[in-house]
């Protein structure tokens, strides 16, 4: 039961994301928001307004902690009141969205806004984007923290990392979202603990084999993918980040990478830059973009014609696009003959 406080918040992340995704307003009226709004409802409840003026949540958790008998050690734990900020979040964005349930978005917002800090200490002071990335960064790739150095290795020394496989996909994930990693110094490490881990048949044990027998857990195991993929896309605080963080003399492409807004990128990495970018809208949502090239993008649509670019409130670059239309993205200062030309199968 010490996992059902937080885990109701983690339980609604795959629908919320899978909107985010999408921007698929008729599945997410019909199945994805109902879940949220249920996780945001225990929430609603559980929270319980102290005399100090903030929201509390007992008894609590984190884990695979017991109970010490201690108000003190399971009052606010920071699994959970992580958990509980980010589902409140994605209510009241979901809500606004479909454009539902304004009351109880006045209740979710009250909390969020006079909740307690994390295992009571003083809520975070952020505001601006930092508040926001800090909001969209969702809680378990911010807070799982590895438990080995394994961006030291090199060659063929290899570090231990644990009993638990899933650390490495988690963690890496979190210093991708934070600026934390670097490709030139931690990617071969982190080669080599996959390499370590994983099996004949190419799956990578959940589990150490040593104390723990053969145990799988599918779930981390296959999330191992996703730390390459972010070293080539992110896009999770609202704008995209083409090939973030890549090894500079090792070219790469991908195609047709989905990403938040329901736009399907596919860039292309060459001599140590970006030199090749083109994005699918699928739902007509604007596009904001960190900028590859220091001298900022200049974007044309399929037929050609250059399209506006302007900023959204923190600067970054932002245009408009239509649902179906493919947009080409090049420096802005790139000559016409130097052109290039992404396909999207």
């Amino acid at each position: 039961m010490g996992r059902m406080a937080y885990m109701t918040g983690w339980a609604m992340h795959q629908y919320w994301w899978r909107y985010l995704y999408t921007l698929d307003k008729d599945w997410f009226r019909a199945t994805g928001y109902p879940v949220v709004r249920d996780c945001a409802l225990f929430y609603t409840d559980f929270l319980q307004k102290r005399a100090d003026g903030l929201y509390h949540i007992f008894p609590s958790n984190q884990g695979e902690d017991g109970f010490t008998g201690n108000p003190k050690d399971y009052t606010d734990r920071a699994q959970v009141m992580q958990q509980m900020r980010y589902c409140l979040r994605a209510a009241i964005l979901a809500s606004e969205a479909l454009g539902i349930d304004a009351d109880l978005r006045s209740q979710w917002r009250d909390r969020l806004e006079h909740a307690a800090g994390d295992d009571g200490k003083p809520p975070l002071a952020l505001s601006g984007l930092a508040k926001d990335r800090n909001e969209a960064l969702p809680p378990e790739f911010g807070t799982v923290t590895p438990t080995c150095d394994y961006r030291a290795t090199s060659g063929k020394t290899l570090p231990e990392l644990g009993w638990y496989f899933g650390q490495f996909p988690l963690s890496t994930l979190g210093q991708l979202r934070r600026g934390e990693f670097d490709a030139e110094r931690d990617l071969p490490g982190s080669r080599h603990l996959i390499e370590a881990w994983r099996r004949p048949n190419g799956l990578i044990w959940g589990m150490a084999v040593d104390g723990y027998g053969r145990a799988g857990a599918w779930t981390e195991s296959l999330g191992v993918t996703a730390p390459l993929q972010e070293m080539m896309l992110q896009s999770w605080d609202g704008a995209l980040r083409i090939f973030p963080t890549w090894p500079k003399k090792l070219d790469a492409r991908f195609e047709n990478f989905r990403a938040e807004g329901a736009f399907l990128v596919s860039a292309a990495w060459a001599q140590g830059q970006v030199a090749e970018l083109a994005i699918r809208s699928e739902r007509g949502a604007p596009c904001r973009i960190y900028s590859p090239w220091p001298r900022g993008i200049r974007v044309t649509d399929s037929a050609g014609r250059e399209i506006a670019i302007g900023a959204d409130a923190y600067g970054r670059p932002e245009f408009a696009t239509q649902p179906g239309m493919l947009y080409r993205v090049q420096s802005r200062h790139a000559s016409a003959g130097n052109q290039k030309t992404v396909s999207l199968k």
